[in-house]
Order: C-alpha cells, then structure tokens, then sequence
C-alpha cells in the first residue's frame, strides 16, 4: 500500500487573499506532495507501508533511528490538518459559551490574548515548523505545541536566557545553570577561584546551612553537583518531576544567597588543598595540567583549574563576592531545563528570582595562543605517562567537524588506528587515544599514551606515523564513511538522558548563542570527506614547530623535543 495526495477541499483560489493559489501551488503540490513521496519510499516494504499513517506516527515518535520515517510522515499528517482545518470566508472568533470560547478564556485569558500570542508564536517561529493550539484529554488545558524537542527560550531583561526542551514519558527534570567563566578569565593571583568558588557554593545560603542543603535533595531523591572548566562553570540538580519547584528554589538559593561562612572557607580550602595534592601525585592526572601550562606558556589559559596551594590559600570571601559581581551577571548566564515540563511553568518559577541578578556588558574573552613546549618530569615510575599535541581548530571553525572526524579515525575506539597498530600490533601500549579539544578561539589536537621507558622511542614514531598516514593516499574513502557513522552514532546516543540535554542546552545556547539540533550535527558530519581530513591532517602536521610534549616517569630515553618535532614534519 502507498499513501496518495489528499485532496483539498476546495479550490485553490478559495483561501485568497489570506493564502493565495501561488503559495497553493508551493506549499501543497511541492512541500506536501515531496514529504509524500519521500515517506513512500522510506516505508516501500516493511511492515509501516501496511500502517495508518496515525500509527506509523506513534510508533516511530522519538526514535532516533525511525527519524526519516517521523520526520516525513509528521509533516503528511501537519499538512493535510492544516488544509482540512480551513474553508472559504472560514475563520472568526470561537462562538460565544462554546467550549473552546471557554477554554480559551479560562487558560488564556480571552480570544483577543490568544489571537495576539498566537500570531506572535506564528511569526517569531524560527525555519520552518508550526504552532498549535491543542486540547489534550486528561489535562484539560490548552497548550502551545512547537516543533518535536526544539527549545524554547525567554530572554529576561537583564540578559539571562531561561531555556526548556520538553522530553516526555520520563519522570525526571534536570536543572542546570551555567555561567560562561572559567579560570582562563582569573589573573594569576585569582588562579584557581573558580573553581573554588563552585565549591563554596554548597556549604550554606541565608536560609540553608550546607547539611540542610544536603539533605534537602537527599530527602527528594535528588542528586546536585558542579564543575568548573577553562570557560565555564556549571551548577547542575537532578530531581523527580513533581520535584521541580524544589530543586530549582535550593537551585537558585545557593546561586543567588550564598554566605560563605568564614569557618566553611577555612574548611573547604583545605579540601581543594587535598584534592591538588590528589592530582599532583597521580601522573595520569597531573600531566594533562602540566601539558596545557607547556603548551599555553605563561598564558591564564595554560593555568591549572584547580589553581595552587598558594592561591587557594589567600582566598577570602572578599575575593568570591569581587569575583561573582564580576562574572556572574545575567548576560553571562543561562538556566537550562530538561525533562516532562511545560517552558511556561519553569519561567514562572524561576523569572522573579532570576531577574534579580545585575546585568553588565558582555566582555569579549581573551585570546589564547598556543606557542607549543616541553615539560618533563622525572619520576619512578612503572610507565612513562605522555602526551603530544599540535595547535587545532576554534569551536567555531568551519573545520571543527572534519577534526571530529580525524580524531575518531586516528584514537577513538577499539578500531582506531593508534589502537590497533600501537596496542594490538606492537603491544607498546595498554592506553593510547586521541581526542581534540577546542575552545572559544584555540584549540589543541593531543595524543596519549602510557607505555614502558624502553619503548618511548618506538611508541612515538608508530604515533607520527600514524598521523601523518592520514594526510596521504593512505587513507580510504570506505574508512572515512565508516568512522563518520561511528561518529553519528555517539551524537544521538549523547541526547537520549535529561542531564545529558540539559548540559546540551547549556553548551550550544553558551558557545553558540543557538541550538544546534542532533540532525544538523549529522549532517555536518555526513558532509565531511576523505579529502577534508587529509587537508586537516596537512594542517596540523604543517605546525609541527608548535608542538607540545609533556612527558612523566623514566625519561631518559625519551627522544629529544628536537627529535619529535622532526618526526611530525610532513
């Protein structure tokens, strides 16, 4: 069975002028006709092409690898509603003591607000996409229905975005705020505040010590927690639905009325102390800090996360209140919400409280610059824990996809490169991985591996080699397209959890000032060649003197830096 073009029911010139026959012609015989056709062929035999087009709806609504076949059949079904829900000199208010005269008036406010809300909905959607108005049985209520998962975002006057992407059939909500600063924004002296500062927001508001904190999620089942990256800071809480307005009230409490009590600052200090002391002797750890200091000399961006004993130590609250009035202005901020809510009930529970926060311009983030080093650590050691990079790409280069690409290729997964010619072939290696790292306008393309001192020598030609095989002939379309499917992949299996989307929300709306759907990051990876990751491979290899080399345990066999950058030269 094939589905067939309904007809309209009446002729083309009937809706004019409102709908002329030409936007007729484009939107029915074209758009509608083309979404037909496609669902045809998508369901040619298997078992929807026996379904009502309702049911294949139902039954393929939010799964990611039916995406094709919702997409199409959605917008037959929108199309034909939408043509079948008019006729000529049609229109006009609801009647008087109807039931949608009063649904609208009881949930709306009158015909004239709806009129005017649902006009204004129409025009500002954004692309294609539509705007219904629905009674839903059970709720009793009218609601705005947008486009399957796309955000909804209100602005507040003083620049904090509120934004909501509803994910129905679950029965958690993930709550996350996130301010765009990081300790790459810290002065030498600030090193570290960041971080601390997500510390201390825990440990106690005016109305709330930090147990009563605790306890209050504990109570609710809830989890919350933070982290502080070189550009951004996070608070995060996950609780149950009918949770919300507590999880989002403790939320906002400990953002907005933290006292930082003298005890608790003296106390956490020492926490933050131990927690360096942790990283300075785990190599494993240690060494990414001690990569981006060489690589990012004498640059805030180079500095570690967690600052030094030092800097931790002179902290006092002086410095977290400066430090929060500087950053934490709404322009810099944004509460992103995930989970089965409506947009409306979160901008109610959040606006008043939200839009006491000061407002302040906007200030463009420093450059970073990646110069490329050395450092070296002697240590005995078991292993010797490495890693080499070059300078890559900015978040916001066209190239940012193909890197995705490369890094896949080369170290990410059991079939990579480096894993299967450093571990399964040569056995020089348990670890060894890629992984690219970009950021506002820098960015860093890395290797790691642990390996034996004895083996240094041969590791790190098998890596260059490596690297450089991808720049060449070497490298196959069959295996570009295979990696990009693994990569497509991981894109929707990252969106399918509420935390997951909150934290989504954050990123893109953050760095990007816009949503990014999963279907756009698809297609901008199903866009990349072979002969764009050769191209990309060239362009790292051709900055071989900006290398970076970072390297702990027994090292006296490791090549020289000379040496190494000699191995990446193309």
């Amino acid at each position: 069975m094939s589905f067939t073009l309904s007809e309209l029911p009446y002729d083309k010139t009937a809706l004019e002028p409102y709908i002329s026959a030409k936007t007729l012609d484009f939107h029915y015989d074209k758009h509608h006709k083309g979404y037909l056709n496609k669902l045809n062929e998508l369901v040619e035999n298997t078992h929807y092409q026996h379904m009502a087009i309702e049911e294949i709806i139902t039954r393929v609504y939010d799964n990611s690898g039916n995406l094709p076949i919702f997409n199409n059949a959605a917008q037959v079904w929108n199309h034909t509603f939408y043509w079948n829900s008019m006729k000529k000199n049609g229109g006009g208010k609801p009647k008087d003591g109807s039931l949608l005269a009063k649904k609208i008036q009881d949930d709306i406010g009158g015909f004239d607000k709806f009129y005017e809300e649902f006009s204004s909905h129409g025009v500002s959607q954004f692309g294609s996409g539509w705007v219904w108005l629905v009674f839903e049985k059970g709720r009793r209520e009218l609601r705005r229905i947008y486009e399957m998962n796309i955000p909804q975002v209100t602005k507040l006057d003083n620049g904090l975005r509120i934004i909501t992407e509803q994910v129905r059939d679950v029965d958690s909500v993930a709550l996350s705020i996130r301010v765009g600063v990081g300790s790459r924004a810290e002065s030498a002296k600030q090193n570290g505040i960041s971080h601390f500062l997500e510390h201390m927001a825990f440990k106690g508001t005016k109305t709330r010590t930090a147990f009563e904190i605790a306890k209050a999620f504990d109570d609710i089942g809830g989890v919350f927690n933070a982290s502080t990256g070189r550009e951004s800071t996070t608070y995060y809480a996950k609780v149950l639905k009918k949770d919300i307005k507590t999880g989002i009230d403790i939320l906002i409490d400990i953002l907005m009325n933290s006292t930082f009590p003298e005890d608790e600052l003296e106390r956490e200090k020492g926490v933050v102390i131990q927690e360096i002391f942790q990283t300075n002797d785990s190599p494993s750890d240690i060494i990414f800090d001690k990569y981006f200091e060489a690589a990012y000399k004498d640059q805030p961006f180079g500095r570690s996360i967690l600052g030094t004993q030092d800097t931790v130590k002179s902290f006092t609250r002086g410095d977290l209140d400066n430090y929060i009035n500087e950053h934490y202005f709404g322009e810099n901020m944004l509460f992103a919400v995930a989970g089965n809510v409506e947009h409306e009930e979160v901008v109610a529970l959040t606006k008043d409280f939200l839009s006491k926060i000061h407002s302040k311009k906007l200030k463009k983030s420093q450059n970073a610059s990646c110069t490329g080093g050395e450092y070296l650590e002697h240590r005995k050691l078991d292993q010797v824990h490495l890693l080499i990079g070059l300078p890559s790409v900015s978040r916001h280069d066209d190239k940012y996809h193909t890197f995705q690409v490369l890094d896949s290729i080369l170290g990410s997964g059991m079939s990579s490169r480096l894993f299967q010619e450093v571990r399964e072939k040569q056995g020089l290696a348990y670890s060894v991985y890629s992984f690219n790292s970009s950021y506002t306008n820098t960015g860093m393309f890395s290797i790691f591996a642990g390996t034996d001192s004895s083996n240094l020598d041969k590791l790190l030609k098998s890596i260059t080699t490596e690297l450089k095989k991808l720049s060449t002939d070497d490298l196959k379309e069959e295996e570009v397209n295979r990696v990009k499917e693994r990569v497509k992949s991981q894109i929707l299996m990252s969106r399918e959890s509420v935390s997951s989307r909150a934290e989504t929300l954050g990123h893109y709306y953050g760095n990007y000032n816009k949503y990014i759907s999963k279907n756009e990051l698809i297609e901008k990876i199903s866009a990349v060649t072979t002969a764009n990751v050769k191209k990309a491979a060239k362009e790292l290899l051709s900055q071989h003197e900006k290398t970076t080399l970072a390297a702990i345990g027994e090292i006296k066999s490791l090549p020289s830096y000379d040496k190494v950058v000699s191995m990446l030269k193309a």
